[in-house]
C-alpha cells in the first residue's frame, strides 16, 4: 500500500448530479445506484459540491423540491497521484466518507471511499498484532427491533455514522440498520413518477427498526483486524459488532476506527490525539476544551509503564433549546489494552474534567 496512489483504487465511473436538480431527483439517483455520497458537478464536469444521506438526516422538514445547491457542502479535493495514507488522513481529519478525485483543480475524474481504503488493510504490514479489542468502542449505544425508525435516525446523526447495531429482546445481536434504509421510510416514494423519484415531506411514520434490520459483520475481541476487515468486506462494510459468546454486543468497530490505524504517524513523538464532534461556536469554551485535551495528552506522555498509541475524544451535543447538554466519550489505545471513560451533563468543561480524571485513574491503576 505504501507505493499505491489513489489512482489504483478510485472509481472513475461516478454518479453525479447538477446543482439545480431537486432533492427528489438526487435521492432517487442515490437509491438507484446504491451510493451514500454524491458529487455535484456543473455542466463542464467541475466539482462544485457534495451531498450525502447523513447531511439530510441532520435537517428537518425539507421540501423535496429544494435545489440540491442549497443542501450541498464544499468537499476536500485530491489528485489521482495522492498517496493512499494521505487520503486516509484527510478522511479522518475532515469526516468525509468519500473524497472527490479531480484534475486541473476541479474537473471530477473519480471518487475514493473509506470502503476502498479499508479493503487494503489486510495486506498492510505492521497490523498483524492489532486485535478487534484494541480499536473497538466499548459499551456501544444500541437500537432494539421495536424502536421507531426516527430513533435510529437520531442515533446515527448523533454518532455521525451511517449504520447502527440492533439487538433483540434478549440483548443479542439481531443485525444492523442503514441510514439510507431508514431515510427511505421517512421520505416516501411516490408511484407514477420517474424511476427513482421520491416525494413527500419529512414525517414520522410508525414503523419499527426491526423492519429494516440487515446483516452486519461480527467478530470476537481477540480476532485480528485483518479478519475484521475481511468480515466487513463480506457483510456490511460500514460496521463490525464485537460480541461475546452469547452474541451480546460488547463493542463496535467503524470504518473510521480502522482508518485511524492507517494514519498513525510512524516515528513521531507524542500522543496522537483525535477529537470528533467538537462543534462549539463560543471560541473561549472551544479553546478551554482543547487546552484540557492537550494537557491530558502531555500528562500521559510522561507515563513510562505504558506505550500509548492514540487518544480519541468524541463529543456529542444534545440541543435542548436555550442550553445544550453534552456527552463525552474518551478512548485510549495502548500496548496494555484499550481504556475508556465517559461523562455527560450541562457543563462541557466539567464533563471533560470528569472524563479525563476517570481515564487517568484507570491508567494509573496499571502502575499499582
Amino acid at each position: 500500500m505504501a507505493d499505491m496512489t489513489v489512482l489504483n483504487l478510485m472509481n472513475p465511473d461516478v454518479t453525479t448530479a447538477g446543482p439545480k436538480e431537486t432533492l427528489s431527483k438526487v435521492l432517487g439517483k442515490m437509491k438507484k445506484n446504491g451510493v451514500h455520497e454524491l458529487p455535484i458537478t456543473d455542466e463542464q464536469g467541475r466539482l462544485v459540491g457534495f451531498f450525502s444521506f447523513d447531511l439530510l438526516s441532520k435537517k428537518k422538514h425539507i421540501p423535496l423540491t429544494t435545489k440540491i445547491e442549497r443542501l450541498m457542502v464544499s468537499p476536500p479535493k485530491i489528485g489521482a497521484d495522492t498517496d493512499l495514507f494521505e487520503a486516509a488522513a484527510l478522511m479522518v481529519e475532515t469526516g468525509f466518507r468519500a473524497l472527490a478525485v479531480v484534475r486541473d483543480g476541479s474537473v471530477l475524474t473519480g471518487i475514493i471511499s473509506r470502503t476502498d481504503l479499508i479493503a487494503t488493510v489486510p495486506d498492510l504490514k505492521g497490523v498483524e498484532n492489532v486485535r478487534a479489542g484494541d480499536v473497538m468502542t466499548e459499551h456501544p449505544r444500541l437500537l432494539t427491533n421495536s424502536d421507531p425508525v426516527e430513533s435510529a435516525l437520531t442515533l446515527m446523526t448523533e454518532l455521525e455514522e451511517i449504520c447502527a447495531p440492533v439487538v433483540d429482546g434478549q440483548g443479542r445481536l439481531a443485525g444492523g440498520v442503514l441510514i439510507d434504509e431508514v431515510s427511505g421510510a421517512v421520505w416516501r416514494e411516490e408511484k407514477g413518477t420517474d424511476i427513482g423519484d421520491v416525494t413527500g415531506e419529512n414525517s414520522k411514520p410508525e414503523i419499527e427498526v426491526g423492519s429494516f434490520v440487515t446483516g452486519v459483520a461480527t467478530a470476537k475481541k481477540d480476532h485480528s483486524i485483518k479478519k475484521v476487515c475481511q468480515q466487513m468486506s463480506a457483510a456490511c462494510p460500514y460496521l463490525c459488532v464485537v460480541v461475546d459468546n452469547s452474541m451480546q454486543p460488547i463493542g463496535v468497530i467503524t470504518q473510521l476506527d480502522i482508518l485511524k490505524i492507517l494514519v498513525k504517524p510512524g516515528g513521531e513523538k507524542g500522543v496522537q490525539v483525535d477529537v470528533t464532534g467538537l462543534k462549539i461556536d463560543d471560541p473561549i469554551t472551544r479553546s478551554s476544551v482543547t487546552s484540557k485535551i492537550d494537557r491530558f495528552a502531555k500528562k500521559i506522555e510522561g507515563f513510562n509503564w505504558i506505550n500509548v498509541y492514540g487518544l480519541n475524544l468524541h463529543i456529542i451535543t444534545y440541543d435542548r433549546g436555550a442550553q445544550n447538554k453534552w456527552s463525552l466519550r474518551a478512548r485510549l489505545a495502548s500496548d496494555k489494552g484499550v481504556f475508556t471513560a465517559s461523562s455527560s451533563g450541562w457543563d462541557i468543561l466539567r464533563c471533560a474534567d470528569e472524563t479525563f480524571e476517570e481515564l487517568g485513574r484507570r491508567i494509573l491503576a496499571l502502575k499499582k
